[in-house]
């Protein structure tokens, strides 16, 4: 064979070669002109098709291996297929996908933008108490029951608590009360809402007004109910609290209103008291318990010897107070008499409908007494020596022997 003649030959080949080729990419071109030509199949059994490029969008459904996607676009990063699904447009994951087809072909798109998968905590073991701060020594605003699904709106600056949604407003929930669903990533850090000073906290329960004086004076405002805020001081008698609100410095009745701390913390700021009912007039006043335990002593006085307790949610009777109110003096479901020291409760019903009870000391009889009554033998603070009845019941007998006649007893 001649040199020109291989020459042809060698020419023919590569035609031919190149014509092939040609040939195996022609169909490939025009099949994109039609629709499902690029297409994606998930690598594994279940995959997420979500409602927008983000691993935080809403979850429109699952597909798995034996389906085919046809593909519509891609992100501008290059990390999101958006897909035809029998759930409609969505988008799914390069990672979790083979792709067929010609890349270049696809457009680069950005819309939808997807639904944001909302962060949410899941009551998972026993009811969960929900805190007005990231603290326990807070208000309890609600308890959500087991199974109870809340929003996440941010996490605690240390990272124990979770900020959710309720009914209330906003609240915490401690991090080992529930189970956390969702991209922690997409959850803000939020500082404590509550005040940034130390001294109690008001919670207003219904809408309340804002007055320029205490018992009276000019309206100011209107707190909604829910409203917590600090109390800067109290009258003398403690029947109203001061607040810092929106409005500015002003007055609140302290019924109906949650405090968080102790009354008697609060400076007195006005002298102005309330004219306290007297003991004919029927009053109907009660204490909701908002933390996790309170002592009943038998004396207005921490000194004086406790005598049972009462938990968070319980409801108390209040048949009078201590003259400056920072004390009430309260009968338990049981009937037994005590005095609870005004922090962490509620006051439903009006302060000046409360009697003013004394427990001065009197001697009647050879018998000591409070207000000249055997049975408020009690409510004497403890000074010198003392016992303290330690169990349920206690008999009190005319000797050192439990032979010796009894007399009367004591119960805890």
């Amino acid at each position: 064979m001649s040199r020109a003649t291989r020459k042809t030959t060698t020419v023919g080949l590569l035609l031919v070669i190149v014509t092939v080729f040609s040939l195996g990419t022609v169909p490939r071109a025009l099949a994109q002109d039609g629709q499902g030509a690029n297409v994606v199949i998930p690598r594994s059994e279940t995959v997420n098709i979500r409602s927008g490029p983000a691993i935080n969008t809403e979850v429109l459904g699952t597909t798995d291996a034996t389906t085919e996607l046809p593909v519509t676009g891609i992100n501008q990063a290059g990390t999101w297929w958006r897909v035809n699904s029998p759930f409609g447009v969505g988008w799914i994951s390069v990672t979790v996908v083979y792709f067929r087809g010609a890349l270049d072909t696809v457009p680069i798109v950005t819309e939808p933008a997807g639904i944001v998968d909302v962060p949410t905590v899941i009551v998972d073991r026993f009811p969960a108490k929900i805190y007005r701060n990231p603290n326990p020594e807070s208000f309890v605003i609600g308890v959500a029951p087991t199974e109870a699904v809340l929003v996440v709106i941010g996490r605690s600056q240390d990272g124990d608590w979770w900020q959710v949604e309720t009914d209330a407003g906003p609240g915490f929930v401690n991090t080992v009360d529930v189970a956390f669903r969702g991209d922690e990533a997409v959850v803000p850090r939020v500082p404590d809402p509550g005040p940034d000073f130390d001294g109690p906290t008001v919670r207003v329960n219904v809408d309340t007004d804002v007055m320029s004086e205490p018992g009276g004076g000019d309206l100011l405002g209107t707190l909604l109910a829910g409203t917590a805020l600090p109390a800067s001081g109290r009258n003398a008698d403690n029947s109203w609290w001061q607040v810092a609100s929106i409005f500015g410095l002003g007055w609140i009745p302290a019924s109906d209103v949650s405090l968080a701390g102790a009354a008697d913390t609060m400076r007195i700021v006005s002298n102005a008291t309330v004219p306290p009912a007297t003991g004919d007039e029927a009053v109907s006043v009660q204490v909701v318990v908002e933390v996790e335990r309170k002592i009943g002593y038998n004396a207005p006085s921490f000194d004086s010897v406790p005598m049972w307790d009462v938990r968070l949610g319980d409801r108390v009777a209040v048949v009078g107070r201590s003259a400056d109110g920072t004390w009430l003096k309260v009968t338990n479901a049981e009937g037994d008499p005590g005095w609870l020291n005004f922090s962490g409760l509620t006051l439903q019903g009006a302060m000046a409908s409360l009697p003013v009870s004394g427990y001065g000391v009197s001697v009647s009889a050879g018998v000591t007494t409070t207000n000249g009554t055997a049975a408020d033998v009690l409510a004497l603070p403890m000074t010198g020596n003392h016992v303290v009845v330690n169990t349920h019941w206690l008999n009190i007998r005319s000797g050192p022997d439990v032979r010796c006649e009894f007399q009367r007893n004591l119960r805890i």
